[in-house]
């Protein structure tokens, strides 16, 4: 068995598989790594895979190293997809391992790969295999979290996933609309220019709003073309070690 880790800015999310068949995953805050050693303990897998976006706790990489063969992603690992973002050591694992897993589905097609989490990542791999880069966004709470701290009256909101209008009725319903509503136009404009370049896009969508963003998607011209995959990273990070000792 394969265990698959990925350390985000506030997450942790982890999955077991074996022989590429997702066993088992688990997702929790960052201040709760002991339940990768649950993990480990229940599975005692042969190897383990870590991508992370921060530095990550060196107890935790210890007990790793103790209990299971330990791969550090990228690393000097072979990738099933060329690379070619011009500054490959600044580019965050987890974008790099979601358009591996997206390369799962086939790689004769242009892909878009929206990672949603703290921050939205586009991440482009085309139909030759080639992950060419993207772009950057801030989140959904970033962008609440960012207007309650650099004004100074409007109230912390929380994302309310059952909010869809448009027109806000009092400051938080303005502040959600702005933010969930416009945040979503930003996605379907992104998708929309790619489109054009890339008529066969696919898109997939993975991270923690990722749900958020395809029941609304759901409702627009690019259902057809949109697949959520709410373990895309760990499949990536699995089919990396695959590739690597094929």
């Amino acid at each position: 068995m394969t265990l698959a880790i990925d350390i985000g800015n506030s997450r942790t999310k982890a999955a077991l598989f074996e022989h590429s068949v997702l066993m088992e995953s688990r997702s929790f805050d960052n201040r709760e790594l002991g339940e990768l050693k649950t993990l480990v303990g229940k599975y005692t897998p042969a190897k383990t895979i870590l991508a992370t976006v921060v530095e990550p706790d060196p107890a935790l990489l210890a007990y790793l190293e103790q209990h299971t063969t330990l791969y550090h992603f990228p690393g000097g690992l072979r990738l099933p997809v060329e690379n070619r973002y011009r500054t490959p050591a600044t580019l965050g694992a987890d974008r790099l391992a979601a358009v591996i897993g997206a390369g799962a589905y086939g790689t004769s097609q242009d892909s878009l790969v929206i990672v949603a989490g703290t921050c939205i990542t586009y991440n482009f791999l085309s139909s030759r295999n080639q992950f060419l880069g993207g772009a950057i966004t801030p989140g959904l709470n970033m962008r609440l979290q960012a207007m309650h701290t650099f004004t100074g009256k409007l109230p912390l909101i929380t994302l309310d996933e059952d909010f869809n209008g448009l027109v806000g009725r009092d400051t938080r319903e303005s502040i959600l609309s702005g933010v969930q509503a416009g945040t979503l136009g930003e996605m379907e404009h992104m998708i929309g220019r790619y489109l054009q370049n890339y008529p066969r896009l696919r898109v997939f969508l993975c991270g923690g709003d990722a749900e958020f963003f395809d029941k609304r998607l759901k409702n627009s011209i690019f259902a057809d073309r949109t697949i959520l995959d709410r373990e895309l990273i760990l499949k990536g990070l699995d089919r990396v070690l695959n590739y690597h000792y094929s």
